[in-house]
Order: structure tokens, then C-alpha cells, then sequence
């Protein structure tokens, strides 16, 4: 039951506006903490493939951290690394995208499928500046 949710929600459409409303409420959170005098946290928030496959997901990024006031260096976009080689040119452009915004970004369950690092070279040079860091099963780039 747990694992139908997502699929549930991505094949009745639901998954954009759930998924808008996640990102909206980690953003609000994020910032409600440092607005209280909190250590700054970079809050990691899971992107469905849905979401990312949508013309101006980064626009809908961008209103988010503009309406939360969240700075973006405080956000960290996850992307399962299946949906990320699914369409390399989209992943690639959304990277740019949202790394020139100063958002993080974090490919999930890295190496757990039948890719790995030779799927890395897909991604030269992503973005400018970015540095690959490696955690666990995420590789991260910042």
C-alpha cells in the first residue's frame, strides 16, 4: 500500500500538485526555522520524474523560494538517478538551470541500478562550479 502512493498519484495526474505543495511547505519550513534564530539547514526535497519531465519546472522552483523567501543555497533538489538517464539533454539543462539559481542538486540511489559512474560521463561539466560529492547511495552537486 505504502509503495502505490506515488505511482497512484502520478498516473491520476495529482503528483504535480502534490509535488508543488511538498516543495512549497519544505521551502516554508526551512525558512520558518531560520527565521527563529536556527542554524541554516540545506532542506532535500524528492522530485517526482512527473515533475521534472514538466516544460518550466524550474520557474515553478524559482516561485518558490521568491515566495518563501528561502534562499536557494538552502534548497537541495533529489532526482532518482533512473529518471535523471532517462532523457540525459532534459537532466542536463534542468541541472544548468537550477544550479545557476543556486539550488543544490542530488541524484538519489546512485549506482544501486544498472548504472554508474560510466553513466557520469552523460553529465561533463553539468555546471559551471559544480563540485560532486558523494554520500551513501547520493551524489550530490553543489
Amino acid at each position: 500500500m505504502e509503495g502505490d502512493f506515488i505511482p497512484l498519484a502520478e498516473q491520476t495526474g495529482l503528483i504535480k500538485a502534490i509535488g508543488a505543495w511538498s516543495l512549497r511547505e519544505a521551502c516554508r519550513q526551512a525558512k520558518c526555522w531560520l527565521d527563529l534564530g536556527l542554524p541554516p539547514i540545506v532542506m532535500a526535497v524528492n522530485l517526482s520524474a512527473k515533475q521534472l519531465d514538466e516544460k518550466g519546472f524550474e520557474n515553478v522552483i524559482a516561485q518558490m523560494l521568491h515566495e518563501t523567501g528561502l534562499p536557494p543555497e538552502q534548497l537541495e533538489l533529489e532526482r532518482m538517478e533512473s529518471a535523471a538517464l532517462k532523457d540525459p539533454e532534459q537532466t542536463l539543462a534542468f541541472m544548468r538551470q537550477v544550479k545557476e539559481m543556486g539550488v543544490s542538486l542530488a541524484l538519489d540511489d546512485f549506482g544501486t541500478g544498472f548504472s554508474n559512474l560510466h553513466s557520469l560521463k552523460q553529465f561533463k561539466n553539468p555546471c559551471r562550479n559544480a563540485t560532486w560529492v558523494f554520500e551513501g547511495h547520493v551524489l550530490a552537486i553543489r
